[in-house]
């Protein structure tokens, strides 16, 4: 199903559980609606109609409406039974999954922390379903394959990047969630070191930097140990990412990542202080081992608390200890 496709569906779902509170008032309205939209989507993909919807410039305003109709504050309270019918967890495939994370973050966007309960119920399944398809082993030399991976694990941190960038991030320390989020950070942290995918990498670090500027310190309202999972986890996969081989200081993705790992870094200096620099000092540096005239100059620029000056060091520890 293709994600217009999956526009069409939904809205036509949602106009019949409207249509089931309303009563038959409207549901003439409601079915000319469903024509429109039907056809909107066959015009789109017919190889006739589909170019010339295009070159008019129908099918973009055609699809914001729709979508905006998804995201009108009307259905909110329908919204769950919409996504489930949506979604079937226990079966669902790569492409199902990428097909459905575009309307469950944009109700994300529209409704943030009015949607907190109803995401509550849908992350944890959503998330499980999304490991388990990228669990699934993938032949080497099948590149639809390993492109469609690529595309899912994207969009999984892309999912979970909108949640706590839309002040849902409680939602992962939720009861029920909770025990299980060390695991969902540990797939972020392999999301910042693991994969040939430097969009990817940038979405992992940028979200651990605000789950740090969240939490840390703030053992109230965070994840229990956070503090500590911090020093131990997130910082040494900063560095771990910036010393690995295939990682190429000189690419402009990877200019990006570089500053998004700044940013986390001065992140966690700004709450962790001295206890970092001793961590760094005294525990992470010599376990590489890093050499001391490299250790001190990273050292130096956090306590600098200049980003750029951050970003430009780990560049040239990356090209000196590296790419020599």
């Amino acid at each position: 199903m293709s994600v217009c496709a999956l526009w069409v569906w939904v809205c036509c779902v949602v106009l019949r559980m409207w249509v089931c509170r309303e009563g038959v008032r409207g549901c003439r309205h409601v079915e000319c609606i469903e024509c429109e939209l039907f056809l909107l989507n066959k015009c789109k993909h017919n190889v006739r109609c589909g170019p010339v919807l295009r070159t008019c410039g129908w099918v973009m305003p055609a699809e914001d409406s729709t979508a905006l109709f998804v995201s009108s504050s009307g259905i909110l309270p329908i919204v769950p039974a919409a996504l489930g019918a949506m979604l079937d967890v226990e079966n669902c495939q790569n492409e199902d999954i990428r097909e459905f994370m575009p309307l469950i973050t944009q109700i994300i966007m529209k409704f943030k922390t009015k949607v907190a309960p109803v995401l509550e119920d849908f992350f944890l399944p959503v998330v499980q379903a999304s490991l388990a398809l990228l669990r699934v082993e993938v032949d080497p030399a099948d590149e639809n394959a390993k492109a469609d991976q690529m595309a899912l694990r994207r969009c999984y941190f892309e999912f979970l990047n909108c949640c706590i960038s839309n002040s849902l991030a409680g939602v992962l320390v939720a009861p029920k969630n909770a025990a299980h989020t060390p695991e969902i950070l540990s797939t972020v942290l392999r999301g910042g070191v693991e994969y040939k995918d430097a969009q990817s990498q940038k979405i992992c670090f940028n979200m651990l930097q605000k789950l740090i500027r969240l939490w840390l310190g703030k053992a109230e309202v965070g994840l229990a140990g956070f503090d500590d999972f911090v020093l131990t986890q997130i910082v040494p996969t900063c560095f771990q990412s910036v010393l690995k081989p295939d990682f190429n200081p000189d690419d402009g993705w990877s200019y990006l990542v570089l500053g998004e790992i700044a940013a986390l870094l001065l992140a966690t200096y700004s709450v962790a202080g001295s206890t970092l620099v001793q961590f760094l000092q005294n525990v992470f540096f010599p376990s590489i081992p890093l050499p001391q005239d490299v250790a001190l100059d990273i050292v130096a620029c956090l306590e600098s608390e200049d980003k750029q000056k951050v970003r430009q060091c780990l560049k040239l520890v990356s090209q000196r200890l590296v790419h020599r």
